[in-house]
């Protein structure tokens, strides 16, 4: 029994050493960019999910233990922190560093297991997540290394999904490292002369507390300014925009507060933000008005019926002498334009997937796969950056081709409705 208490103890002082508790509030920036790589098409399992939780556990210790190393002498003079484990004697130096090697093993194991670029970049990732330990003897810019090591977690998780880099993910990590780097400067406010009697550097220490809190302002604003471009790469609906406003709004009531504290004028501040927002809007109609022209074409001009068709049979002649992907984008686009002509045209904001369930219940077609198939090629090349199989282009022109004539006979059905319904009118009439 007493045995077990012990190893209850040893086991609760290496957790409280790497503070294990705090790695679930990491996981999510891992696991997040691992769902938008599935959004993205490409496939995740729940064993995935595993490795890549395991993935992030152990390189989390590892850092965390090698932070613990690099500080140990300073922890042991900073009030703050003398009560940690290796100041205290619960765990030796030695202990520490076979916890750091361990972590770091099973990160690269577990790195070689879900991909070989994964594992090609496991070394990159803990020299990273390493070099924050030492930052602070060198640089000024502490806060941001920090930053750039949580900033990793997100492409980690996008690569493990999808094996390769994607714009969405360098969007995520962004606003993740900008997040995190913000709210590590107030955090090293606290210690802002300790370090400076200990020759410490950071950014509260170089630039004062005054000023380090505007600099952890602006980091935010551009954290919130990357997370709201990632819907500019990624569909992720009004949801995800409205989580993006409540962060927003979270972070501006924080300024606010500490503003007012210092008897900021408030009726100029408010009036520069009602025109900052009009601006805001005028810019976003702008780009959803270009969004909406570059996906969605414009139907063709009725004076000219001809034009459409001419310019189809133009595109067709010259298809096969695109790449791949760009064949796939102009078989989808110009899906989306023949759907529009047929009054299908897709929603502001309605996703690839959103759209594709409505024109599968609006279309009578022989391969009930066809657009689920199309879609699927379509968000694997425009999102996720994957490439297209020379060998896959002929079955998704199958899929195209079929698209478009469901489109055609959904017209005739209509139009034979239209005629059906205006002589029932007429016989109405008459009678």
């Amino acid at each position: 029994m007493q045995a077990i208490v012990t190893a209850l103890g040893r086991a609760g002082a290496y957790a409280s050493l790497i503070r294990f508790g705090h790695t679930v509030f990491a996981l999510p920036f891992a696991l997040t960019g691992a769902m938008l790589a599935a959004a993205a098409g490409c496939p995740l399992g729940w064993g995935r999910v595993g490795w890549i939780v395991l993935a992030m556990a152990s390189a989390r210790t590892a850092a965390m233990g090698m932070n613990r190393l690099a500080d140990a002498r300073y922890d042991a003079l900073n009030p703050r922190t003398t009560n940690r484990e290796l100041p205290r004697g619960l765990v030796s130096g030695g202990e520490a560093v076979a916890l750091v090697v361990a972590s770091s093993a099973v990160f690269v194991a577990v790195a070689w297991r879900l991909g070989p670029l994964c594992f090609v970049l496991s070394p990159v990732a803990l020299a990273v997540v390493f070099w924050y330990s030492f930052a602070k003897r060198y640089t000024h810019y502490t806060q941001l290394w920090l930053g750039l090591a949580l900033a990793v977690a997100p492409v980690g998780g996008w690569l493990a999904v999808c094996g390769q880099f994607g714009w969405a993910a360098a969007w995520l990590a962004l606003g993740t490292g900008m997040w995190v780097a913000g709210f590590d400067i107030l955090y090293a406010c606290e210690d802002i002369e300790f370090d400076r009697r200990s020759r410490l550097f950071s950014i509260p220490a170089r630039f004062g507390v005054a000023r380090s809190l505007w600099v952890s302002r602006i980091l935010h604003v551009v954290a919130v300014a990357s997370l709201a471009a990632l819907a500019l790469v990624m569909p992720l609906g009004p949801v995800y925009l409205a989580g993006v406003a409540g962060v927003a709004l979270l972070l501006g009531y924080a300024t606010y507060i500490y503003l007012q504290g210092r008897g900021v004028n408030f009726h100029l501040l408010l009036a520069w933000l009602r025109h900052f927002l009009r601006g805001w809007q005028q810019i976003g109609a702008a780009f959803n008005e270009w969004r909406s022209r570059a996906l969605q074409p414009a139907t063709p001009d009725k004076s000219r019926p001809g034009r459409s068709r001419l310019r189809r049979w133009l595109d067709d002649l010259t298809l096969g002498r695109l790449p791949p992907d760009e064949q796939v984008k102009y078989f989808y686009r110009s899906t989306l334009e023949n759907a529009a002509e047929h009054g299908l045209r897709r929603r502001p904001g309605e996703t690839p997937h959103r759209f594709q369930a409505r024109l599968d219940n609006e279309i009578d077609i022989e391969d009930e796969e066809a657009v689920a198939r199309l879609t699927a090629a379509f968000v694997r090349v425009e999102f996720a950056r994957r490439s297209t199989n020379a060998d896959a282009v002929p079955l998704l022109k199958r899929a195209w081709t079929q698209i478009r004539g469901a489109l055609s006979r959904l017209q005739d059905r209509n139009e034979s409705a239209n005629g059906e319904s205006h002589a029932g009118r007429s016989d109405a009439k008459q009678t």
